[in-house]
């Protein structure tokens, strides 16, 4: 059907069809053309997106196979056509049916195609372009009702305009404001949009040439309108120079509302359009537009791309004609200039400010300094004002004018001579050597700044000037100016940036050798900037660093400095220890140097360099380090048995044999010619093992992994770790025979964990006999070691068995005294025994407090915590059954009861670190497991059971003898009860000191189990019943709660989170069963929430306590709302909060915990009202801000209400139900008088909170928040500041 009517459609048959069309009326035109485009399967006729399409081609094909009088005649009929169809539209919209709007809206579209390819036929005939005519007067109008109608006969006015016979700008001025419209609209991506971007720019800028005919009839219709008077007979006309100056007005308003728009300026045929409108037109127009940017160019930050604003500068310069380009750079460009000097900068030479966009607008602007014509221009616009602003009594001025100076230095004015060009120079270099001696210190730093920028630039040219002065101020005075570190900085960096210029090199260095005191500066920054100034030295063969500083002062610094500047002085010395073209042996000797000048600089050097430098020669230097070391230790031996030739050395026979083995291939092999006898220098080439070979090692085996490096190189470092772990073996036991001081054995253990320990037997077998026979004051760091070596070889179950096996004899030498001093109790019990005969076992010693130091290294040890999983958890939990023993003992003492204290070696602060490390270790226990379960099977998830029940197990025991079973938590410290507390507690406490200890040592356990508990809720452990039975015993003593408010804060919001996300929000609800009937009477059942009732209660007994904190100790109440507690309170309800509209359960929890809040806010505001000495009977309490609240409140209110929504919320909501609950359980004599001040306090409140929601007057507000104010959902809501109620 469709090639059917396409191919009805030939030339022939269309000249015939328009002929015919021509003589009949608009309905069959329409007909006509809505049948043509259902043929050819188009909804809208759109000429940018069609113009070269067949029709339009066909249509050009018929129309020049007509005749001339043929054409006129159509043109004729069209016009008609075009007038009903106008008509037709006319009518349609002021009628209330619109049926024949949009066919008439086709009609027109079709008029536009058949206009389009008329043009190549005869452009100039009159009724062609009265048509034209019409449709540009009426585009406007169309704009409003069919988008595509007015987009068609927009590009057909462009294109009759843009045809080389035709310049009538009159069809111009409605098609530049659609295009305007267009581009400020800025809604090209949409579906019904005709044009892009770039084409409609592309049109815009095209008819940038009518913009001086358009916009100078406003100047036109202004004389004749003048005129008018005299001229009353022609009404008409004017009446249509009204209608013109409208167009125009309309016109100059959408050019100044684009050139400040920056989607308008980013593109560079907009940027020519407007730079076009701004010079080309008339002054008053240039004026305008220059007023109206220039209000934009202080804001900041700046919605304008100030490059794009200096480039339309720039280009409307350029366009300018030699009449108006005087005036444009007095009045705009020179307004700019004066606008940037007195423009607001920040207190940083390079802090972003508005004075940072003007000065990036003049750069832009006078980029192009080839132009001699533009710099002259520059050099005439600063000369009136700059060099006096340079002397303005504001800093600030001073500063941009200097800034805005160097920018364009060196200015040349044209009418100038050479001679006098020349002292201008040095004048222009004596004004900026003056504002190096500035009282402001950021003058000052952009004085030295630009100084060097301008030295570096203008080296040859200022030969003329005074430089020695100059010199002297920049390295005798501001090098070392104590009153701004920045001024210093900008010294070295500007040294550091002069060094590009090597006609400087020279002078330099003799200079720079006078400010090597600069790597010893306070800042940390000057020391940055001094590193990198002797970087940049480096690389310059006239001028050695080592020269500017001495390596000495480079050693010391190195030593104690941070690691930003160590990095660059490592980097310095890099060539130095590591030369190229050196054999390795010459790197060891230099590495000795390095350690016998500073130790701890080699070192920190060497961890710089471990992850920098090249693998393969950290790999050889690690092994000539190792056989320098061997053929050294190993020389020593041989001279020591020379000189004693009768002495044995059996006991280490096998290291002798293959001493002997490896004596030729060591001296063959090793390099170094020096023998070094210092043990203190062979710890620190071992130290530099110790150090470069983790990180070696990890790097070659990430390049296995990367494919980044070649394999011959990767398989040349496999061999060369293998063949360095076998020599380090032999230097390990070497040394370890021959040296016995701390340092050296420190680094051999080091050296050693790294090490297969069947290779090193004469060590490895000695690890854990060592442990077991170091002495209880042996320091910590001396056991970690063996221990993190031992963790390393996985021999940690063998350090636990002998921490269980100390454990287990403490326990049973307890038992065994206990034991026979009941023996010796005994009625007749033979002094004498048989003697017998055996083989005695040797018992394990008694040494608890050795066992938990152990166990504490172990556990809580950063390098070996990955190991832990390795180990058996059998041996854990067998530790922790010993350990449960001594959280017996602990409750023991805590009661007092001495029959059942059993550990009487055990300290106090043995049994508490006891129960932290039970508790920890059935965290650590419990993790293992269940990563263990969800891999294995059920085995390991019932022993993750069996865990937990061990830790409800502790708790219990803790809440029972330490908490519940005794009263000694609320006992007032006072002299009667502390004489009175042995008949008490029944004559189970002797003396007070001891009821002392036992409190002391009960809240070290509670604080112990509290910072457990929170630990491992937030590891994930499903502990949150067992916090709660824990949590409710403890809240009713109230000294522990004050004790340990911020714990119990802390892990209430934990408790109230995992409930929250895991038992009331993914928890589905279960629906009641189909089979029951919907229940309509009663009230409707509120959902169920797990342990809601034990929460709430903890969270009133923390509510009560900070409120009693408040009265009676304010200070102590302040600093805890300044640590954690507020922070977590607030995050408690705010969680809340918003999950509170996804799920019922919550938003029930939600009212009830709000609820709380307000009702001891209230309470406290009635108390305060009440205990009030100024306040009257018949006085209301009013509150305007805040600030007017008592100290609980008016913390404790912004922690509920932070958000507008939480706001609205409180006064919906919650309060209205507070204060009914209020009512209805006011009882006794006094609680109408209750009541009816609580409502006062609560109507108070009300108000408060309302005033608080109500937003800002102040626009600025919500962009400039103050001191005090908070954010509220996007607006700005005050807290502090007085609110008139």
């Amino acid at each position: 059907m469709k090639n059917k009517g396409r191919k009805s459609f030939t030339t022939d048959v269309l000249l015939e069809t328009l002929l015919q069309l021509s003589n009949k009326g608009c309905d069959d035109f329409m007909t006509f053309f809505s049948e043509y485009c259902k043929d050819h399967g188009i909804d809208k006729i759109s000429i940018q997106k069609k113009k070269k399409s067949v029709f339009v081609a066909d249509l050009t094909k018929a129309f020049k196979e007509m005749s001339d009088d043929q054409f006129v005649a159509m043109w004729s009929n069209f016009k008609t056509i075009s007038y009903q169809a106008i008509e037709y539209l006319t009518e349609a919209r002021n009628s209330s049916s619109q049926a024949d709007l949009p066919r008439c809206l086709d009609l027109l579209e079709a008029m536009c195609v058949i206009c389009l390819a008329s043009l190549e036929v005869d452009p100039t005939l009159d009724d062609f372009i009265l048509v034209i005519v019409i449709l540009h007067g009426c585009l406007l109008d169309f704009e409003k009702h069919s988008h595509n109608l007015a987009s068609n006969i927009a590009v057909l006015c462009f294109e009759y305009w843009s045809n080389d016979s035709n310049n009538d700008v009159d069809i111009c001025s409605n098609t530049l404001i659609f295009f305007l419209n267009l581009i400020l609209q800025n809604n090209f991506s949409s579906k019904d949009a005709n044009f892009t971007a770039a084409i409609a720019f592309k049109y815009m800028c095209s008819m940038k040439e009518v913009l001086p005919v358009l916009l100078a009839e406003k100047k036109k219709v202004s004389e004749d309108e003048e005129n008018e008077e005299n001229s009353s007979n022609e009404e008409a006309h004017s009446i249509r120079e009204d209608l013109d100056l409208d167009t125009v007005q309309e016109l100059s308003e959408l050019i100044m509302a684009c050139s400040s728009n920056a989607h308008v300026l980013a593109n560079p045929h907009g940027r020519k359009f407007f730079a076009a409108a701004f010079v080309t037109v008339d002054e008053n127009l240039m004026k305008k537009i220059h007023n109206h940017l220039a209000s934009f160019l202080t804001i900041h930050p700046s919605h304008f791309n100030m490059e794009h604003l200096g480039q339309l500068y720039q280009l409307s310069w350029m366009l300018a004609d030699d009449d108006i380009k005087p005036k444009f750079e007095d009045y705009c460009v020179q307004d700019v200039m004066y606008r940037s000097v007195r423009t607001p900068r920040g207190r940083s030479h390079n802090h972003k400010s508005p004075f940072t966009s003007m000065q990036t607008l003049l750069k832009t602007m006078f980029r192009h300094k080839t132009s001699v014509q533009l710099i002259h221009m520059v050099a005439r616009l600063y000369d009136p004002f700059i060099w006096r602003a340079l002397q303005a009594a504001n800093a600030v001025v001073r500063a941009n004018a200097l800034t805005l100076l160097f920018d364009v230095f060196p200015l040349r004015l044209e009418a100038l001579s050479v001679i006098k060009q020349e002292e201008f120079l040095i004048n222009q270099v004596k004004s900026i050597s003056n504002c190096l001696l500035d009282p402001n210190p950021q003058v000052r730093t952009i004085a030295v700044t630009g100084v060097f920028k301008m030295f570096n630039l203008f080296w040859n040219i200022l030969h003329s000037c005074n430089l020695a002065k100059i010199f002297q101020d920049l390295y005798g005075k501001l090098a070392f100016d104590v009153s701004s570190d920045e001024v210093r900085e900008s010294v070295l960096t500007g040294s550091t940036l002069l060094l590009s210029n090597p006609a400087s090199h020279e002078l330099l260095k003799k200079i720079l050798p006078s400010i090597n005191a600069c790597i010893n500066d306070a800042s940390e920054k000057v020391r940055l900037a001094f590193g990198e100034l002797l970087l940049k030295v480096q690389t310059i063969s006239t001028i050695m660093f080592w020269d500017v500083c001495p390596v000495e002062k480079i050693f010391r610094q190195i030593e104690h400095d941070r690691p930003a500047v160590c990095k660059r002085l490592n980097s310095l010395l890099i060539p130095s220890f590591f030369p190229k073209g050196k054999s390795f042996g010459v790197w060891v000797q230099r590495c000795i140097h390095f350690y016998t000048k500073t130790p701890t600089g080699a070192r920190k050097f060497y961890f710089h360099v471990a992850t920098d430098y090249d693998i393969t020669s950290i790999g050889n230097l690690i092994k000539s380090i190792n056989r320098f070391v061997f053929h050294n230790v190993r020389k020593s031996i041989l001279k020591a048995k020379s000189n004693a030739p009768g002495e044995d050395d059996d006991d280490d026979e096998e290291d002798d044999d293959k001493m002997e083995e490896d004596q030729e291939a060591g001296e063959k092999e090793n390099t170094a010619t020096v023998v070094v006898d210092d043990p203190d220098t062979i710890a620190g080439l071992l130290e530099t093992i110790a150090i470069l070979w983790p990180s070696y090692l990890k790097r070659v085996k990430a390049s296995t992994r990367g494919g980044e490096v070649p394999e011959e190189e990767i398989e040349i470092n496999k061999e060369l770790v293998k063949l360095t772990l076998n020599e380090l073996s032999k230097t390990v036991r070497i040394c370890l025979k021959s040296f016995s001081t701390n340092r050296m054995h420190h680094v051999l253990i080091e050296l050693a964990s790294v090490l297969d320990p069947s290779i090193i037997k004469s060590f490895s077998r000695t690890v854990i006999p060592k442990l077991r026979s170091l002495p209880q004051t042996a320091p910590r760091a001396y056991y970690s070691m063996l221990i993190r070596c031992a963790s390393r070889w996985k021999w940690g179950n063998q350090v636990l068995e002998l921490i269980l096996d100390w454990l287990d004899a403490s326990y049973t030498a307890a038992t065994a005294s206990k034991t026979d001093k009941r023996r010796s109790k005994k009625p007749g019990a033979s002094s004498s025994r048989k003697k017998r005969v055996a083989f005695a076992e040797i018992p394990n010693e008694s040494r608890p407090e050795q066992a938990l130091r152990y166990l504490t290294c172990f556990i809580e040890d950063m390098d070996v915590s990955s190991n832990k999983v390795k180990v058996s958890t059998d041996v854990l939990l067998s530790i922790c059954k010993c350990l449960y023993r001594a959280i017996v003992e602990c409750s023991a003492r805590v009661s007092g009861n001495d029959e059942e204290q059993s550990l009487k070696s055990w300290t106090d602060k043995m049994l508490i670190d006891a129960l932290y490390l039970h508790l920890h270790i059935l965290g650590d226990c419990y993790i293992i497991t269940s990563r263990k379960g969800n891999k294995a099977g059920s085995g390991d998830v019932k022993k993750a059971e069996e865990i937990l029940k061990d830790i409800e197990q502790v708790l219990d025991l803790v809440i029972e003898k330490l908490v519940t079973n005794q009263n000694h938590f609320d006992i007032t410290m006072n002299a009667s009860t502390l004489a009175g507390c042995g008949a008490s507690a029944g004559g189970s406490w002797k003396d007070p000191g001891m009821l002392l200890k036992s409190i002391s040592l009960s809240r070290s356990c509670v604080e112990v189990v509290l910072n457990n508990l929170l630990n491992l809720i937030r590891c994930n452990v499903p502990i949150t019943k067992q916090c709660l039975h824990f949590l409710l015993p403890l809240i009713e003593c109230r000294t522990q709660l004050d004790k340990h408010i911020r714990l119990f804060t802390c892990l209430f919001h934990e408790v109230l989170q995992s409930h929250v996300l895991f038992d009331w929000t993914m928890k589905d609800e279960v629906p009641p069963p189909p089979s029951s009937p919907p229940q309509h009477d009663g009230p409707q059942q509120q959902p169920q929430l797990v342990n809601c009732e034990e929460i709430m209660t903890i969270f009133q007994q923390i509510l009560d306590t900070l409120a009693l904190f408040a009265r009676n100790s304010p200070d102590s109440f302040q600093s805890l709302m300044k640590d954690e507690v507020r922070k977590k309170l607030r995050l408690s309800i705010k969680f809340v909060y918003d999950l509170c509209k996804d799920s019922k359960k919550v938003n029930l929890f939600y009212k009830l915990i709000s609820s709380k809040v307000l009702y001891s806010v209230i309470s406290d505001l009635a108390e305060v009202e009440k205990n009030s000495s100024t306040a009257t009977a018949d006085e209301v309490m009013t509150l305007t801000s805040v600030d007017d609240l008592p100290l609980f409140s008016g913390n404790f209110l912004p922690i509920l209400c932070s958000t507008v929504g939480e706001v609205e919320y409180i006064l919906s909501d919650c309060l209205p139900n507070v204060m009914k609950d209020m009512v209805e359980s006011g009882e006794g004599d006094n609680a109408a008088a209750t009541i009816h001040s609580r409502a006062d306090v609560a109507r108070a409140l009300v108000e408060l909170l309302t005033n608080i929601v109500k937003p800002t007057d102040n626009g600025d507000a919500a962009s400039k928040p103050s001191k005090g104010k908070k954010h509220v959902l996007g607006k700005t809501v005050d807290l502090s500041t007085t609110t008139t109620i």
